[in-house]
């Protein structure tokens, strides 16, 4: 390791946790996490939201990211699988929109909802102090090497991102795209658009195994697309004219997934 570098430890979390999950999701995952900023109610997370992400501490498939010097936590990323995508009651107005939403793009990609044979990456964020360090690239090869050997039954591991740093990171570990739904095409009965801007969010799927063994990346693919923040980076947004603005800069949100190949006989 070269002289000042930091070195980070990765290794899933607890229920012990949980303070510190929400305390990083709060501050940097929702803060930049362009559905939840674009929704017309306002850039703010709902208890809701919030309750389903750490719900997913029970079944050790968060994943953490922290400095080997300290203990600092600097990274997150939450997976599960797809059948157990929303594990507490929906309250508000707001999710039951982004979860319809998503709902939506499965079926644009793939004509059909989301699969249960599949393992999703909800979020996966990256301290802003800590970017450019690979640390967003390690967080999905550790959600990866988790689905390898504790359910290799799984088809796929699929996750979304919106903006294109992040879609450029789900790219150098071999996913492609296989849908796009714009905020635009998401409307409430009366044909009002809930989501502001002109973002989309585009499905992806890699030809990739999930066979034991590293996820290929060269040097500098291990040094670029790391700038986390939610799974689709954007600053955090201080009002909604500014949600707008930076929404309507947002071209895409990626639905990526690595797909298990087929064997030869």
């Amino acid at each position: 390791m070269e002289p000042g570098a930091l070195d980070y430890e990765y290794a899933p979390a607890t229920e012990a946790d949980r303070a510190e999950v929400r305390q990083a999701l709060a501050t940097y995952f929702y803060p930049e996490e362009p559905l939840t900023l674009a929704h017309r109610d306002g850039p703010f997370v709902t208890e809701d939201d919030m309750e389903n992400a750490l719900s997913f501490l029970a079944q050790g498939t968060t994943i953490l990211a922290r400095t080997a010097a300290n203990g600092e936590l600097v990274g997150v990323s939450i997976g599960g699988s797809s059948a157990h995508e929303i594990s507490v009651p929906i309250t508000t107005q707001k999710l039951t929109d982004i979860v319809a939403f998503l709902e939506m793009l499965d079926v644009r990609a793939y004509g059909f909802a989301r699969s249960s044979s599949a393992y999703h990456v909800y979020a996966l964020a990256v301290h802003p102090a800590h970017r450019a360090h690979s640390i967003g690239r390690r967080l999905m090869e550790e959600q990866i090497a988790l689905v390898r050997a504790r359910w290799p039954a799984f088809a796929a591991v699929t996750v979304e991102t919106t903006g294109p740093g992040s879609g450029r990171l789900m790219r150098r570990i071999g996913m492609r795209e296989t849908g796009r739904l714009s905020f635009a095409d998401y409307r409430d009965a009366a044909c009002d658009q809930v989501f502001l801007g002109a973002g989309e969010n585009v499905g992806a799927q890699a030809e990739h195994t999930l066979e034991p063994g590293p996820v290929q990346l060269d040097a500098l693919e291990r040094s670029a697309g790391d700038h986390g923040g939610g799974t689709g980076s954007i600053k955090q947004q201080r009002n909604l004219a500014e949600v707008v603005r930076r929404a309507q800069a947002t071209d895409f949100r990626c639905l990526f997934a690595l797909q298990k190949q087929k064997r030869r006989h």
